[in-house]
């Protein structure tokens, strides 16, 4: 009962969390092909989450290949992605110069690392900004808490990008989320929160109107939990 099952694929930079009550995907290593990353986004530190087999935090997607360079360029951001972003900052460059370069990275800068892992607990960095940013997990049976760590001044944003059929209401510094019969409260420091429109791509070519969460601090060392009705 509540047991965490682990399960890692180093290669290709995911690793898994299971319990009897929720799902953690926790993306962190290689971007592929060599650095060039043809297929990868800047999604370095980012997951997603399902609790009691609804979906909550969504990665939203691919959507196209050629058919948009904008949207092409928007959905691999990491804008797009849950993680932690600094404003204006990309993690992983590219070009914008033909649709080759829809396919490849320019510069890869994260070189994303795993710190430390086990059945508990799960820390990685990447190095894409002047600072290491490092996330850390740990999991209990009805939380799961969060530490972002970036040794930069000005403000930093924790985006969340739910599913489309997740209903989000802020209160005070929680965020009461909902799907279906099934509720998680997303908990912060404090209450600059922001709920925001954005688009999901459960698949090529297709669109879905969602929220996205996007919390905003000043911290270098910024603390978040989510709280599970178990």
């Amino acid at each position: 009962e509540g047991s965490t099952f682990l399960r890692g694929f180093e290669k290709f930079g995911l690793y898994i969390f299971r319990t009897t009550n929720y799902f953690i995907s926790f993306r962190c290593g290689e971007i592929g092909q060599f650095g060039k990353g043809g297929h990868s986004h800047n999604d370095q530190l980012s997951f997603t989450f399902n609790y009691g087999g609804k979906d909550f935090i969504v990665d939203p997607g691919t959507y196209c290949y050629t058919l948009s360079v904008d949207a092409r360029n928007k959905f691999r951001s990491v804008t797009l992605h849950n993680t932690l972003v600094v404003a204006g900052k990309e993690q992983n460059l590219w070009r914008t110069n033909n649709l080759d370069d829809l396919f490849w990275i320019s510069e890869h800068r994260t070189k994303s690392k795993l710190i430390q892992i086990d059945t508990r607990l799960i820390a990685g960095e990447h190095y894409a900004y002047s600072r290491p940013h490092r996330r850390i997990f740990s999991f209990e049976q009805n939380k799961i808490l969060a530490e972002d760590i970036l040794g930069i001044d000005g403000v930093k944003y924790l985006y969340f990008h739910l599913h489309p059929d997740v209903v989000a209401e802020i209160q005070g510094n929680i965020v009461y989320l909902t799907n279906g019969n099934i509720k998680v409260s997303l908990v912060f420091e404090n209450t600059t929160i922001e709920i925001e429109e954005y688009e999901y791509s459960p698949q090529y070519g297709l669109l879905v109107n969602a929220k996205c969460i996007v919390y905003i601090s000043w911290n270098k060392e910024i603390h978040w939990r989510f709280e599970l009705d178990v």
